[in-house]
């Protein structure tokens, strides 16, 4: 038990239920209404610092789980740009064949004149 450094006098309001309680344990034990209440305060108070402490180490825990996801997704990154560098594009060869070239008068830029091109020929044919 705590000693007592000092101690305040205080009203409370509880539950009659708990307060019945209280009191049964302190005949039982042999103390007072106020150590009983006491102690059962200090309990469930180191029992929400502990808690909390928990929590904390939980966070904690898990920042450090993030921060390395983190950085494995970045080495992961660097990894794919560095072999994106290394693959060099295959050779792009267009197909040519033996010919007199274009047609005179021919103009691609002009797709009508294609049409009129491509119809004439395969009437011609």
């Amino acid at each position: 038990m705590v000693s007592k450094m000092c101690s305040m006098r205080t009203t409370i309001e509880l539950d009659d239920e708990v307060l019945a309680e209280a009191r049964r344990m302190a005949i039982a034990s042999g103390r007072s209404l106020a150590s009983v209440v006491e102690d059962a305060l200090r309990d469930e108070l180191a029992r929400q610092r502990d808690e909390l402490a928990r929590q904390r180490d939980e966070l904690a825990r898990q920042r450090v789980e993030l921060a390395r996801q983190r950085d494995e997704l970045a080495q992961q990154r660097t990894r794919t740009a560095k072999q994106r560098a290394q693959l060099s594009p295959r050779p792009f060869r267009l197909p040519t064949f033996p010919g007199w070239g274009l047609r005179p008068g021919l103009d691609l830029d002009d797709m009508a004149s294609v049409l009129d091109f491509l119809d004439d020929d395969s009437g011609s044919s």
